[in-house]
């Protein structure tokens, strides 16, 4: 497979005749990606219910609905942080306009925050503990 694409300087694709990628190192097997390409909805993952969508939400449309809010969300920020005085590092605005927002649409909802530290709150899944057996 190859990508032919053009693209704006905002980085939206302009037109392309097919999408695909290059992986190094063969992390995917050849099978996947051909499950993958072909939208196989018996693949873990590739179901609109697995990411608790609208009964006719399609997960390309959500996919893309979330990119677009994203790459705003970045253009914005990026706006912000090129008008800060010298001297501001930009470290609230970083977190306030996007880490926040970024990992809000991640699904970790509003992450708490404590000045000078981090909070007992973990998100599903993570843990501090170290890895043994490995």
């Amino acid at each position: 497979m190859t990508l032919v694409a053009e693209f704006t300087p905002e980085g939206e694709i302009t037109s392309a005749s097919s999408v695909a990628f290059r992986t190094e190192g063969a992390p995917l097997s050849r099978d996947l990606i051909e499950r993958i390409a072909g939208g196989d909805r018996d693949l873990p993952g590739a179901r609109p219910e697995d990411y608790h969508l609208a009964a006719a939400e399609r997960l390309g449309e959500a996919a893309n609905r979330i990119w677009a809010y994203l790459r705003g969300a970045y253009w914005a920020f990026r706006d912000r942080l090129g008008a800060l005085p010298p001297g501001d590092s930009g470290t609230s605005l970083t977190r306030e306009r996007w880490l926040l927002v970024l990992l809000n649409e991640l699904g970790f909802g509003r992450v708490p925050f404590v000045r000078g530290g981090v909070t007992s709150h973990q998100p599903p899944g993570f843990s501090t503990e170290p890895l043994t057996g490995m």
